[in-house]
């Protein structure tokens, strides 16, 4: 089973995309920082749903974090894929 990273997971976009693959299956890692960019309890919300699958893991790192995001990826075989998404106007 391919395992899948998605940032921004927490955000519109990358919920919908994290819950169409989990729905589908697929392993999903949902990484998110949680900024305050815009309601972080309506962030919260999505993740509370992503989290109900036994396929998800949710990792809080910010991309600008490097050591964070290297950590959040050990232990993770070639069969993997990204998908990065972010959206802010």
């Amino acid at each position: 089973m391919k395992k899948i990273f998605i940032t921004g997971a927490a955000g519109f976009l990358g919920f919908s995309t994290a819950k169409r693959l989990l729905e589908s299956g697929h392993q999903v890692v949902a990484i998110d920082n949680l900024n305050p960019y815009y309601s972080v309890k309506l962030k919260e919300a999505r993740l509370a749903i992503l989290k109900q699958y036994s396929a998800c893991q949710f990792e809080r790192v910010d991309l600008m974090e490097k050591k964070k995001l290297r950590k959040s990826l050990v232990g993770s075989n070639q069969n993997m894929s990204f998908i990065l998404l972010r959206k802010r106007a």
